[in-house]
C-alpha cells in the first residue's frame, strides 16, 4: 500500500518545483541576453565595414596630398593632426569589433587602478566640458587581476559614459546649452573583498527607476528617448562575465546610481607581470 505523502514531503517537492522554476527562467533570459549580443556582434560588423571603407579611401587621399604638397610645411602639419585623428577611429572601431570576438586579446595580469586612472585620462575633456568632476578611492594595497586591459577600459569607458548621460541627459555637449549642463560627480572605489578584487562606481545623477534595475544589462534597452542604443551596459556586463566576475547595479540611499564590478583574483603562482598600459 502506498505510503500517503505527508506535509513535509509536499512542502519539500514545492521547494524543488520552484527551484526548477527559478533554473528554467535564469536559463531562458542567458538565452535571450546571449542572442540579443549575437546580434550586437553582427550590428557592430556591419557599422565597422561602413566606417572603415570611406576612412581607407580618405587616408589615402591624405598621403596624396602629402606627397604632392611636400614643400607646404603647414598644410603636412594639419594633415598629421588628421591622420592622427583618423588613427583613434580605427583604434575604435577594432576595439568595438574586439569586443564580439571573445579571446581575440590577450589576458594578462592588469592593474585595475591604472587602467582607471588611464581611462579617466583619456577622456578628462568631456568630463570637464560636462562639468563632472572625479573622485578617486584607489586601494594601494590592490592585486592584480588576470584581464584584457582594453576590455577593462571599455568598460570604465562605457559607465562613465552613461553617468554623463544620467546626470545631463545626453553625452553631447553641442546638444545642450551650457546652462542646461547640471554637473556632477563619479567616485571610482577599488578594494578587495577576501579573493576578489571590487569596483565600485557611483554618481550623483537621478538613480536607476525600479522598473529598470531588473533590464538595465539587456542589450538594445535604454531609457533614453532621443539618444542611446542601448548596448553599453550589456557589453559591461558580457566583459565581465567573460572574465569569470560579476556586474550589478543598485541605487545608492544618498541619490545616483552604483555599479559594482567583482572580479577574481588568480593565486599568486599564476600572476604574470601587470601591465600597466592600455595598448
Amino acid at each position: 500500500m502506498t505510503e500517503k505523502p505527508t506535509y513535509e514531503d509536499l512542502e519539500k517537492e514545492v521547494r524543488v518545483l520552484r527551484d526548477s522554476v527559478k533554473r528554467i527562467k535564469f536559463l531562458r533570459d542567458q538565452l535571450i541576453r546571449s542572442e540579443r549580443l549575437a546580434a550586437t556582434g553582427q550590428l557592430a560588423a556591419s557599422v565597422a565595414h561602413e566606417i572603415n571603407s570611406p576612412l581607407q579611401g580618405v587616408i589615402g587621399l591624405i598621403d596624396v596630398m602629402k606627397k604632392t604638397h611636400s614643400d607646404d610645411e603647414k598644410l603636412l602639419k594639419n594633415l598629421a593632426l588628421l591622420e592622427g585623428a583618423f588613427d583613434s577611429i580605427r583604434k575604435t572601431v577594432k576595439s568595438l569589433l574586439d569586443l564580439n570576438r571573445p579571446g581575440r586579446q590577450i589576458r594578462q595580469a592588469v592593474d585595475v587602478n591604472r587602467v582607471i586612472e588611464n581611462t579617466l585620462a583619456l577622456v578628462r575633456s568631456t568630463l570637464k566640458k560636462n562639468k563632472v568632476f572625479t573622485n578617486l578611492e584607489l586601494s594601494p594595497q590592490l592585486p592584480g587581476i588576470i584581464a584584457t586591459p582594453q576590455q577593462i577600459s571599455q568598460v570604465v569607458m562605457n559607465l562613465v559614459n552613461n553617468t554623463l548621460e544620467a546626470i545631463n541627459g545626453t553625452s553631447k555637449n553641442d546638444e545642450l546649452e551650457i546652462s542646461d549642463i547640471k554637473g556632477g560627480e563619479i567616485t571610482f572605489r577599488t578594494y578587495q573583498q577576501d579573493n576578489r578584487v571590487v569596483i565600485e562606481v557611483a554618481d550623483t545623477g537621478p538613480g536607476i527607476s525600479e522598473e529598470d534595475l531588473q533590464h538595465i544589462f539587456d542589450p538594445f534597452f535604454t531609457s533614453k528617448k532621443k539618444m542611446g542604443m542601448g548596448v553599453g551596459l550589456s557589453i559591461c556586463h558580457g566583459i565581465i562575465e567573460q572574465n569569470r566576475g560579476t556586474i550589478v547595479a543598485n541605487n545608492s540611499p544618498d541619490g545616483g546610481a552604483v555599479f559594482t564590478i567583482e572580479l577574481p583574483v588568480p593565486e599568486q603562482s599564476k600572476v604574470p607581470k601587470i601591465v600597466n598600459e592600455l595598448d
